[in-house]
């Protein structure tokens, strides 16, 4: 023999099994992709979606020199900024400051104003069936300003 043998290795799957896994792993992935919600080819809502009827959550405001309000969109600063929100439960009265005036500098990083004033709010809201739906604020709470 040349050493160039092309027999398949009798333990393995064969070659009609190893197309249809391709298939069927090509086809969930176009689905999840995609979006589309046919069991068991999934976009994944079913365990992305929140099961209560109702969350509650810090939410951070800016405050324009007017003393309008403006809601501070973490997902809309840059990067480092994004999930701030995690620390704001965790903060003690004399680490608010500090948190509050990187925030204010992520906003102007982002292209915003620099705020006036920032409000931290505990805000409760119900949560929509539909995702297309903006969750209705049922109540919120000022926790602190700085």
């Amino acid at each position: 023999m040349d050493g160039t043998s092309t027999s398949r290795d009798p333990r393995g799957p064969s070659r009609a099994i190893q197309r249809g896994m391709v298939a069927f792993l090509v086809v969930f992935l176009a689905f999840g992709l995609i979006g589309l919600e046919a069991w068991p080819l999934t976009g994944w809502r079913l365990f992305s979606l929140r099961r209560h009827e109702t969350i509650s959550e810090l939410q951070a405001f800016a405050v324009d020199g007017e003393g309008d309000e403006h809601e501070i969109e973490l997902i809309d600063l840059p990067m480092g900024y994004r999930h701030a929100d995690r620390l704001l439960s965790g903060l003690d009265a004399d680490e608010r400051p500090g948190w509050c005036a990187a925030i204010a500098r992520g906003v102007v990083e982002a292209g915003g104003e620099e705020p006036e004033e920032m409000r931290v709010y505990r805000v409760r809201e119900r949560v929509p069936t539909d995702a297309d739906e903006d969750p209705e604020v049922l109540d919120r709470e000022l926790r602190f300003t700085c």
